[in-house]
């Protein structure tokens, strides 16, 4: 193992918040793992490397989230509401216990409410998509 010089242990010291361990393996010629081991011994933490697990990028604050309310699409708000509301056991029209899809029962005005969503098997979902006349008289709102 070759001996970390003073200069080297500076640039690490000053640039490890801001600039990646793979860019700092590049200027310095030593591998990664060595970067962040060396770091660790210094007790220097990276902003960069903790990326993936930071609780502040939740819900609205998460730079995908975004996105969607700038350019709600039917399927990345479909897949929110899927995510985020509990599917139960049994279609939430006819009760029986079906497999079950999402349904948007808002005349598809994509929302993040979860009361413009049911889920649905599969009869009960394709009788409120074919007509939404006929679903009034079958019980959909």
């Amino acid at each position: 193992m070759k001996k970390w010089t003073k200069l080297e242990i500076e640039a690490l010291v000053l640039n490890y918040e801001g600039v990646s361990a793979r860019d700092l393996s590049i200027e310095t010629g030593r591998s990664i793992r060595a970067i962040i081991q060396k770091a660790k011994k210094l007790g220097l933490k990276s902003k960069l490397r903790n990326k993936g697990n930071n609780q502040d990028n939740k819900g609205s604050n998460n730079p995908n989230f975004g996105n969607i309310k700038i350019d709600p699409t039917s399927k990345g708000i479909h897949g929110w509401v899927r995510a985020h509301k509990p599917k139960p056991k049994l279609c939430e029209h006819c009760k029986k216990e079906k497999r079950l899809t999402l349904a948007n029962i808002k005349n598809h005005n994509y929302t993040r409410k979860f009361k413009d969503y049911k889920w649905l098997c599969y009869s009960c979902h394709k009788i409120m998509d074919i007509s939404k006349k006929d679903c009034k008289n079958i019980g959909f709102k």
